[in-house]
């Protein structure tokens, strides 16, 4: 029976199964188990006190961080996400650049990275009122010379006021008489600094580009005071600054920055311009010239873009070398394109182009043959050298002849070398992605052979030319025109017009104010176009100022060479 009774045990369940044990045993065995069940239920009852009482630790933590978070805006991946789209997308972009994200997401929800974000945010942004806006842009455009900054200027002020830079949400601002910023080399002309700020007081807030080669020209120069940089920065520090500096290929940029300092096309005293291959000696092996103290060092120590980086980069963070090459038929668009990031007045400046003109007075040719006439007696000194200029272009020109014409005298053969080797060591250690192609390379030997069959770094031969008898004849011949009274403009059209037409850079010219004030200045850029002349004139009294003369023109200029009379208005 009891082994039948156990067997059949075995088929019952567990539970069964361990009541018939237990209903089995003796009575100690009993009391001792049911001592051993409550020792487990009091075991139970502290564990589960004591998790009680974390869940409570963790709720008061936790209402702590909250606290602390609200008071102190301790960044949180949620708030930085909400704060960078309340800002444009601005925010975004500068994490994007920062490698904080991608996709428009963290790469890491760690609070390291909202930090880090915080930080990008405090280094380009202010806080009012416990909310941190972001800075305005400024696009500091530091030239240097020479590399299209006058086009640039022209259709930056155009496009400012005509709408396109609007519509990206940008300004251009135009501030007169910061010349003056080259006379304070130990840093005391603090009403120049003041006049800058004032015109920046003007744009506040805006996102704005301006460009001004004086900056770029004057930094580099005679003196590096701290002083200068203290106002540089107290002036713009109020913005999100990024310094632009263009690039031109170095064998291109030199010629153009040899007529430039040489020209003084209205000087009357002995202002004798070298032909540019003496010049190229002279600033190669000269370490005291103001090209020296301008770029660094002597001829092909460094590219003009070169020193100023050099200079700049201590000073500021984000600088930007915008490469005119990129887009030569339309480089104010590719500025607006790929500087300023203005996407949209870029596509309308592609639309609208660039007008076609052409440089007038870019030669300084006419004016050693001015120079050496004026040296030789054929010309009266007492007259301007640009004047006589002016009449052997139009001599020449009248016999369908040109600049090139003339007996030349170029660079020595290693010296094109020399200088095609510097342009494309510059060029490799700006771009070099771009120079080690093949067609960076083949491009830029390409445009530098163009420049030697347009006898781009040769003058005319002066010794030759001036002892011509056809040119003796033509410079005693006018000058007794001149002696007589008679016109000394050959063929020129008197009229206002006319007299506009053929300004020369360097030409002295006045022009009456809206206050119908006279001012004396002297041309520093003018573009023909056909029916329009763009005129750049310094004037003493109010800097540099910019000129849309459309013909027929209503403006009202005088020419100091002829006063009273030459008082010209068209009908």
């Amino acid at each position: 029976m009891i082994v039948t009774s156990l067997t059949n045990t075995k088929t019952m369940s567990g539970r069964n199964r361990t009541n018939v044990k237990l209903g089995n045993r003796p009575l100690a065995s009993r009391l001792a188990a049911s001592s051993n069940k409550q020792q487990r239920i009091q075991v139970r009852s502290r564990s589960l006190l004591t998790k009680c009482h974390i869940v409570v630790f963790m709720l008061i933590v936790t209402a702590h961080v909250i606290f602390f978070v609200k008071f102190f805006e301790v960044p949180t991946i949620d708030n930085e996400i909400a704060l960078a789209d309340a800002n444009g997308g601005e925010e975004r972009d500068r994490m994007m650049e920062a490698g904080l994200l991608e996709d428009g997401h963290y790469k890491d929800t760690s609070r390291r990275v909202a930090n880090a974000a915080n930080r990008l945010r405090k280094n380009n942004g202010s806080s009012t009122g416990g909310k941190v806006v972001a800075k305005p842009k400024l696009f500091l455009h530091i030239g240097p010379p020479k590399m299209g900054t006058t086009t640039l200027q022209h259709y930056l002020m155009l496009d400012a006021e005509n709408g396109v830079l609007g519509l990206s949400n940008f300004t251009y601002f135009e501030c007169l008489g910061l010349q003056k910023m080259y006379a304070p080399i130990m840093g005391k002309n603090e009403s120049t600094w003041a006049k800058f700020r004032g015109c920046l007081d003007e744009i506040r807030g805006k996102n704005a580009v301006y460009s001004q080669e004086v900056f770029g020209k004057f930094f580099p120069s005679f003196d590096d005071s701290p002083i200068h940089w203290q106002h540089l920065k107290e002036s713009v520090k109020d913005w999100d600054v990024t310094i632009v500096i263009s690039y031109r290929r170095f064998f291109e940029w030199l010629p153009s920055y040899y007529f430039q300092q040489n020209r003084m096309m209205h000087c009357k005293g002995p202002c004798k311009p070298p032909p540019f291959r003496d010049y190229f000696d002279k600033v190669r092996e000269d370490g005291d010239l103001k090209y020296s103290k301008f770029w660094g060092g002597r001829l092909g120590a460094k590219h003009p873009a070169e020193a100023l980086i050099e200079k700049f980069s201590p000073q500021f963070d984000k600088i930007i070398i915008h490469d005119i090459h990129d887009e030569p038929e339309n480089l104010v668009a590719n500025f607006y394109c790929n500087v300023l990031e203005a996407h949209d007045a870029c596509k309308e400046r592609r639309k609208l182009g660039l007008e076609t003109s052409k440089n007038v007075g870019s030669t300084l040719n006419y004016n050693i043959l001015a120079n050496a006439a004026k040296e030789k007696g054929l010309v009266p000194k007492v007259i301007p050298r640009y004047k006589v200029a002016n009449a052997a272009q139009d001599y020449q020109e009248s016999k369908n002849l040109s600049e090139n014409d003339f007996p030349l005298l170029c660079m020595k053969k290693e010296d094109e070398h020399w200088l095609l080797e510097k342009s494309l060591l510059f060029e490799s250690r700006l771009f070099k992605d771009w120079h080690s192609s093949q067609r960076g390379k083949d491009e830029h030997r390409s445009k530098f052979d163009a420049a030697i069959q347009k006898h781009k770094f040769c003058n005319l031969d002066v010794e030759r030319s001036i002892d011509d008898k056809e040119w003796n004849d033509f410079f005693l011949n006018w000058t007794s025109k001149q002696k007589k009274g008679e016109t000394d403009m050959n063929e020129r059209d008197e009229s206002l017009t006319g007299r506009l037409k053929y300004l020369a850079v360097g030409d002295e010219v006045e022009h009456k104010s809206k206050a119908g004030v006279w001012e004396l200045g002297v041309v520093q850029n003018v573009r023909l176009a056909e029916e329009k002349l763009f005129l750049v004139i310094d004037f003493s009294s109010r800097g540099r100022r910019y000129f849309d003369v459309h013909f027929p023109t209503k403006s009202v200029w005088r020419f100091p060479d002829n006063e009273e009379s030459a008082r010209l208005t068209a009908s």
